[in-house]
């Protein structure tokens, strides 16, 4: 039986918030090698922090829970909990935390929805800077100031 994730009402606001962010376009954090945002996002995965807040995706052998791949072909990044696809344009840091968001979010919930944002401001906030962080925060909070984001 195939899990149907809630419809993902919040995705146009949750990208639109984001490329208002400093971090979106900055260049220094743009990782062009797809072998080098493999080693990076091993090292994200091995952290103490990461074990603890996604035990479910943190290797005991040190690789990835999932299949990254180059995005040859593809306009879009996209994820999943098995796979990450990466076009050129999307190697940045703040899109790949993006997209790591993706992957330890539950698949029984809305894509762009609250569960994500929190994992995402985590990831952010735990492996770019806090002004980073904060940029994405308060971008996230003028598109849905209903939302108690942490």
């Amino acid at each position: 039986m195939t899990i149907q994730r809630p419809r993902d009402t919040f995705r146009k606001k949750v990208y639109v918030a984001e490329r208002t962010v400093p971090a979106w376009d900055r260049e220094e954090d743009r990782i062009p090698n797809i072998q080098d945002v493999g080693i990076w996002l091993r090292q994200i995965t091995q952290t103490p922090w990461f074990k603890k807040n996604h035990p479910h995706h943190s290797s005991v052998y040190g690789g990835l829970t999932f299949e990254l791949k180059d995005g040859r072909g593809c306009r879009r990044a996209r994820a999943s909990s098995t796979v990450m696809i990466l076009p050129r344009w999307a190697r940045t840091k703040i899109v790949i935390l993006h997209e790591l968001g993706h992957v330890v979010t539950p698949n029984n919930v809305a894509g762009h929805g609250i569960e994500f944002c929190n994992n995402y401001l985590g990831l952010v906030k735990e492996f770019m800077s806090f002004q980073d962080y904060l940029d994405l925060v308060v971008a996230l909070k003028n598109k849905m100031p209903k939302w108690n984001l942490s």
